[in-house]
């Protein structure tokens, strides 16, 4: 099982209403973008971390590999080209109090997708360290929703 950091921004309310994850697969020069690409890797059962808007807003369950489509099953100026998306299937599970990212201690911050100086990057989405990820299940035990994969501690990553 795979950890993951997802920045979804703009596209966060779309995706939760959707139960997806998606990226485009090409940028306007005609490259894949590793942090695109990143959604090809992920497998039934990786956990994820979903921010906007500065925050951890919600936890996930990737419930199926990543398949490629013309456009997202959504209106979306962002992720409307002729290279197309790969999206990747996802329960999620929403914080009631979600987890100011400018808050998490520095030991919780990893490169990517934090840099050197602890800000968070402008990437789609990454791994993330399995210890880490467990540390910062333990950190904010009080924040998962019940139902939701970091809420039990026999299920954190390690």
């Amino acid at each position: 099982m795979a950890v993951w950091w997802v920045n979804q921004g703009q596209t966060l309310d779309q995706e939760i209403e959707h139960g997806c994850v998606s990226a485009r697969r090409l940028d306007a020069a005609g490259r894949v973008p590793w942090h695109w690409a990143t959604l090809t890797k992920m497998q039934p059962g990786d956990l994820t971390l979903h921010v906007a808007r500065r925050a951890i807003r919600a936890v996930g369950v990737v419930l199926e590999g990543a398949t490629e489509l013309d456009a997202p099953p959504y209106e979306s100026d962002l992720l409307t080209d002729a290279g197309g998306i790969w999206l990747v299937p996802v329960e999620y599970h929403l914080l009631e109090r979600p987890i100011l990212v400018g808050t998490m201690a520095e030991s919780l911050r990893p490169q990517p997708p934090f840099n050197r100086r602890g800000n968070l990057q402008q990437i789609s989405c990454c791994a993330f360290d399995d210890s880490i990820a467990g540390a910062l299940a333990a950190h904010y035990r009080d924040r998962w929703p019940t139902a939701s994969p970091f809420a039990d501690p026999a299920a954190w990553p390690s």
